[in-house]
């Protein structure tokens, strides 16, 4: 059975190979390039604004205050807090707080500063600054600088209170944290 079989397929190969040989070529339609597209689509610059209050823990800055030495002086440390949303934020008195921290290296978070504040209209600003002696030769400064950190604190019951004027609606930017490496440079 098996010498029958072989001769079959051997044939049967012989003549598709011999049909695909003399068979004519399909004829191959030339492809025209694609243009490219020369505008390109202009997208939104601006951020989107939010129609209701936002206060964001925008930025901490670092600023030589005076200087003793070539490696020493005093450094302020400023947290700065911005109503981003597109509505004001009104607010009774010591409802919310700007809370800054020093954080030393493996260390845990010390509250250096913290300032209350009440309204903020959009795009305005609060701030908390603390001023510290720096050494920037020693190795708790210079070389294993602290973090700080800026935290938005709200009364526990502030969104029941029935005030939707302070109502942060975009709580994921409420804490920041920044290296002060930056400081050392202030003294170079």
């Amino acid at each position: 059975m098996k010498r029958t079989l072989l001769p079959v397929l051997a044939s049967l190969f012989v003549c598709s190979a011999a049909s695909v040989a003399s068979a004519d070529p399909l004829p191959v339609a030339p492809v025209k390039p694609v243009s490219p597209i020369t505008t390109a689509i202009p997208l939104p610059r601006t951020p989107i604004l939010l129609a209701c209050p936002d206060p964001s823990a925008s930025s901490i800055d670092f600023a030589l205050v005076s200087r003793a030495t070539r490696f020493t002086g005093r450094v302020r440390v400023t947290g700065t807090v911005k109503n981003v949303g597109g509505a004001p934020y009104v607010s009774g008195a010591n409802q919310q707080l700007a809370l800054l921290y020093e954080i030393p290296l493996g260390g845990r978070p010390r509250l250096v500063a913290q300032r209350a504040f009440q309204n903020l209209a959009p795009n305005e600003v609060a701030t908390v600054t603390f001023d510290r002696d720096w050494n920037a030769s020693s190795p708790a400064e210079g070389e294993f600088p602290p973090n700080y950190r800026l935290v938005i604190s709200y009364d526990p019951d502030i969104l029941l209170d029935s005030n939707p004027k302070n109502d942060d609606c975009g709580a994921s930017n409420n804490t920041r944290e920044r290296s002060s490496s930056p400081v050392n440079a202030l003294f170079r």
